[in-house]
């Protein structure tokens, strides 16, 4: 079975990454998008303040996920416009020339490429953005056609062991299959009927079942988007000294990327967790984002999408985001370009 079933170019095997990162703990919450932790409030012209001053000594790698992120999360489903996909690869070849012809836009998500790729209409291709799959460890680039997995030469047979299984047990197909990775989508209390029934036979020393809400996937253990953020810092030789690093994302996965910043690029990144609510002290461990955004504190920049649901409305805010950048930075290239030479 083929992993890759849309329009890539050739996969070209390389050498696998670095040793994982240390693990992060992360909040158990029924709710996806509350969480807990006193982490401050950050607004819009900060984040924005902290990528242009970076751009003055640093390249800039910006990582966005998807679902709840670029696209809103109960409707993840759908595929990206023409105008979101347009405002995109604006951006990400805007940053491309500012940071000196080098890749600096990644989509950091658990959905697999093959389904990254078909969201944005096969576009991707030859564009100057990577792809970071979180099932599997997988890196895919864009721009050049380079692909990774650090997955272990086990998973396949333990995905294919059990697909076994579960056609034993009657239990639906997944909605989504890769070599490394199966998935399910639906409400939540469809999700937590099949992670009961997978949990009971899913016994593999390779293999996690991960309920991600209205998601439940079985991924190899240890990968997360630490472990993709590493994999791409090896990758593209970035470090805290020549990158500054910002990670937007909405959930619990996302937390081992926000762990990540703190302890590789601290003073030189910036996670931002978006969400709901503003996050609650509690006893659980807080997420290490720098800080948070909240469809309330965003609707002040867009008041007339107030009245949007808070998905729609945190997705609407971070593709405004990213048409802003796209703008600012395409407007700080021309200068570049318009000053005299000395």
């Amino acid at each position: 079975m083929d992993i890759f079933r849309c329009s890539l170019r050739p996969l070209l095997p390389t050498s696998p990454c670095a040793p994982p990162v240390r693990r992060f703990q992360t909040v158990k919450s029924a709710d996806r998008v509350t969480f807990s932790g006193d982490i401050p409030l950050i607004n819009i012209e900060k984040i924005q303040n902290h990528l242009f001053n970076a751009l003055k000594t640093k390249q800039l790698m910006m990582c966005y996920d998807v679902d709840g992120t670029l696209l809103p999360y109960n409707e993840g489903f759908e595929v990206f416009t023409e105008q979101k996909i347009d405002d995109f690869l604006v951006m990400a070849n805007e940053v491309y020339k500012a940071n000196g012809q080098k890749i600096g836009v990644t989509i950091l998500t658990g959905r697999s490429i093959p389904q990254v790729h078909k969201l944005f209409q096969n576009r991707l291709e030859g564009e100057p953005v990577c792809i970071l799959g979180e099932d599997g460890g997988v890196y895919y680039n864009c721009l050049t056609g380079e692909f990774d997995t650090t997955a272990s030469p086990e998973v396949p047979k333990a995905i294919h062991a059990l697909r076994t299984r579960l056609s034993q047990q009657k239990i639906e197909d997944p909605h989504e299959i890769t070599q490394t990775r199966l998935a399910w989508f639906g409400i939540p209390e469809y999700i937590d009927r099949l992670y009961s029934q997978l949990s009971n036979i899913s016994k593999s020393p390779v293999l996690k079942v991960k309920h991600l809400y209205n998601i439940l996937q079985v991924a190899p253990h240890g990968f997360d988007k630490a472990n993709g953020l590493l994999l791409l810092a090896n990758k593209l030789r970035l470090n805290s000294i020549n990158t500054f690093l910002f990670h937007i994302g909405d959930g619990r996965n996302d937390f081992p990327a926000f762990g990540f910043i703190r302890e590789r690029f601290e003073n030189s990144g910036i996670g931002v967790l978006v969400g709901r609510f503003k996050p609650r002290n509690t006893d659980d461990v807080s997420p290490p984002a720098h800080g948070y955004l909240t469809s309330d504190e965003l609707a002040q920049y867009q008041p007339k999408l107030a009245e949007m649901t808070e998905s729609r409305l945190l997705t609407k805010t971070v593709w405004w985001l990213v048409e802003r950048f796209g703008d600012s930075l395409r407007e700080a290239n021309n200068r570049k370009e318009l000053k005299p030479n000395k």
